[in-house]
């Protein structure tokens, strides 16, 4: 005889197994099939039942274990990632990194909805949210990891049950409060509320920017230049801090790049990305992707001078150097500077261009050791070849 196919889910499914199995033996469904076709069977049976006018409500609590068992399998199926998370005598599909999802509940809302396939194919959108990392139990939880780990890393969350979760040292947090206080508002409320609950937390032992999942972290992933200062301070560490995720830009400037969370910022290590999962490539392009968006108030200006221009790139929000990077700073540059172009980025929150002939380029080599000789976030003094090609030491 042929093995059902949720045998595989035996270990995943946990408790959801044995009910599914005997509901699907009660209604004589059996062998029921997986997938769409599966769900399909699932919501006839739902309808069926809505409109059984001899069913009492013990036999509305045995549909409602029965169906929401077997819905849980088809999700976890459908997901190929999951697992049944149990507490007390409640149940909940655990998808994603932090997402939750109850199959009970919507197996009970379809039964009371005007139109059950349409309820099912809404509960399977908001599961695939939850697994996806942006569903409301998951985006909340998500939330709260990032915090920790801008702000207290020696915490992480151990283990969690919907809103419930269990951090390092055994402290539980409740988010229901912040879930219902934040739903439907922007990420910036939501960020808010988690860091006053972060605030009150004890501290507990060590935690990873991998502890926030990729999909949270790649959309605050933003690029950082750094200079030689930087990198002598890495080296001199006597500790065993793991190295941080250092590319070359050109001449003496690198970039670093940091994950961002409200006014905090953290380096990424280079091991972080494993526990991501992403390569160098994929998280470089969100970190351009990101720093992109972040620009859109940012102006390149031009400055005359009796025998050329500058322009200056100052928009204070510690990225404007590393808009040197930017996809298309050529042809930004290039629409006020003739060739040869040359730029540099003294600190932080400036970047200088300047075509590299005449006495205006003298003065901005003088200008660009001013500035960095006294920024408190100093990078390099170097002058960089920008070219259609990209961005190298100046050879001139």
């Amino acid at each position: 005889m042929e093995q059902p196919w949720w045998d595989a889910l035996r270990t995943d499914g946990g408790p959801l197994v044995p009910a599914a199995e005997a509901f699907v033996a009660r209604r004589g469904l059996g062998p029921f099939p997986r997938g769409s076709e599966g769900v399909c069977a699932l919501v006839a049976e739902i309808d069926a039942f809505a409109h059984d006018l001899d069913a009492d409500d013990d036999d509305d609590r045995r549909f409602v274990e029965g169906a929401g068992a077997l819905f849980g399998l088809l999700l976890l199926d459908h997901q190929g990632r999951g697992a049944c998370g149990v507490r007390g005598d409640e149940r909940r599909l655990l998808l994603g990194r932090y997402g939750a999802f109850d199959p009970f509940g919507a197996v009970d809302e379809a039964l009371d909805a005007e139109r059950p396939a349409e309820a099912v194919a809404e509960a399977i959108r908001r599961a695939e949210a939850e697994a996806a990392g942006t569903g409301p139990t998951a985006r909340v939880v998500a939330a709260l990891a990032v915090e920790l780990a801008a702000r207290r890393p020696a915490l992480r969350v151990e283990s969690r049950f919907d809103l419930s979760v269990t951090l390092t040292g055994g402290v539980e947090v409740d988010l229901a409060r912040v879930a219902r206080a934040t739903a439907g508002e922007p990420e910036a409320v939501l960020r808010r509320a988690v860091e006053r609950l972060v605030s009150l937390l004890p501290e507990g032992a060590g935690a990873t920017l991998s502890e926030i999942p990729w999909e949270s972290a790649r959309g605050m992933l933003v690029p950082r230049l750094v200079g030689p200062a930087f990198l002598a301070q890495i080296a001199a560490r006597d500790d065993d801090a793991p190295a941080l995720w250092i590319e070359p830009v050109a001449g003496d400037v690198h970039v670093a790049y940091q994950v961002r969370y409200g006014d905090r910022a953290r380096y990424v290590r280079a091991g972080e990305l494993d526990g991501w999962g992403v390569s160098g490539a994929e998280a470089r392009a969100a970190a351009a992707d990101n720093l992109v968006a972040l620009s859109g108030r940012s102006r390149f200006v031009r400055e005359p001078y009796r025998d050329g221009a500058w322009v200056v790139v100052h928009t204070g929000d510690g990225l404007d150097a590393a808009r040197l990077i930017l996809p298309g700073v050529y042809e930004r540059l290039r629409a006020s500077l003739e060739e040869p172009i040359v730029a540099a980025v003294p600190h932080r929150d400036t970047m200088l261009a300047c075509r590299a002939e005449g006495s205006s380029f003298d003065r901005f080599r003088a200008r660009v050791d001013a500035l960095a000789s006294r920024a408190a976030h100093a990078i390099s003094t170097a002058l960089l070849h920008v070219t259609a090609d990209g961005v190298r030491a100046w050879e001139r």
